[in-house]
């Protein structure tokens, strides 16, 4: 899985463009700035690329180490993953030649793919404890389960606002933050009414 993401990680900077060789480039603050202006929705395409992807692997990694073995259901969700990665991938290339809401509105479905696959293999395996290590608590992992829905919660938003517009797409991704915000305020109050 480790591969997969590095993979994924290669693949959303791979494109980044590089000045004309013919352009007379200098390394000043003037063609810095000219160059970022003509590439600037490509460069910030890959930063949030890079950013997501970081993001679900951290994430991935936390799970996984949470847990003591997998078995066959569990690897079929991440699997899965592995699938919603390489159709992120696929999108991430239709983008580069057809800049259209169609592919970003694929980018954001292959990204709430890889986040849900992830969320329900965690589901799995925290069902009665079947496959978590004993160094987790029910109480953590269930934050973590909570933890792991604002970046698939947000790339669902993000879909229909594909259609808006590329700086809407990419503006609405910031809508994680208070998401992810709410997820955790409304599972800490939860445990409060517990308590």
């Amino acid at each position: 899985m480790d591969v997969m993401f590095a993979l994924m990680l290669f693949r959303v900077l791979e494109p980044l463009p590089l000045p004309e060789p013919e352009a007379d480039w200098t390394w000043t603050l003037g063609a810095f700035s000219e160059f970022f202006a003509e590439e600037g929705g490509v460069i910030l395409m890959a930063i949030i690329g890079v950013i997501l992807i970081v993001i679900y692997w951290l994430q991935n990694n936390k799970l996984l180490g949470n847990l003591t073995r997998s078995n066959g259901p569990h690897v079929t969700f991440s699997i899965m993953q592995i699938v919603f990665l390489m159709f992120y991938a696929y999108s991430m290339a239709l983008a580069e030649n057809f800049d259209s809401p169609a592919t970003r509105a694929l980018q954001s479905l292959a990204l709430a793919g890889v986040g849900f696959a992830g969320f329900a293999g965690w589901r799995y395996a925290t069902k009665d404890r079947r496959l978590l290590s004993t160094a987790i608590s029910n109480e953590q992992a269930d934050e973590l389960k909570i933890s792991v829905l604002p970046e698939p919660v947000t790339a669902l938003i993000t879909i229909p606002i594909a259609f808006v517009g590329p700086w809407a797409w990419e503006i609405a991704w910031l809508v994680m933050l208070p998401i992810g915000g709410w997820l955790r305020q409304r599972h800490a109050g939860r445990y409060a009414e517990d308590a």
